[in-house]
């Protein structure tokens, strides 16, 4: 496995070795042949993108897991809020992100909620609700 693409576990910090989605998910077919990173100390786990290779974030237990799905819904809520006649979706996606990456002061390919940890989810979570329906800062 290339270095670039190992996941290490959030909360014990372990490497986490990649299995198929049958082995987190046996009752969901559909998943049974996606990769996923799992910390078998600790049970916590993260997707992986399509070659399997590369991880969609760090590993995470039920808790944050639930959290990062609490932080895409209120990011995903403002930068939708932001479409209009003038800012199509894409647009309004790309202003989200960026303002996502300003706001955690990171660089674009950094903001990821996948990465976060559920102190960085619920920062996210209130400045999104603030800057909701707020006309977006044009780049």
């Amino acid at each position: 496995m290339n270095k670039s693409h190992k996941a290490y576990c959030a909360h014990c910090g372990g490497l986490a070795k990649r299995v198929r989605g049958a082995k987190i998910y046996p009752h969901r077919p559909d998943l049974h042949k996606k990769f996923f990173y799992e910390c078998e100390p600790c049970g916590a786990y993260v997707g992986c993108h399509g070659s399997g290779k590369r991880s969609l974030g760090t590993c995470a237990n039920a808790e944050l897991r639930a959290l990062r799905g609490k932080t895409h819904a209120a990011f995903d809520a403002m930068w939708t809020s932001w479409a209009s006649a003038d800012v199509t979706p894409n647009q309004a996606r790309t202003l989200g992100y960026q303002w996502l990456a300003d706001t955690i002061a990171c660089s674009l390919d950094v903001a990821h909620i996948g990465n976060f940890n559920a102190v960085l989810c619920e920062f996210v979570i209130r400045k999104s609700k603030e800057q909701q329906f707020y006309e977006p800062i044009a780049p």
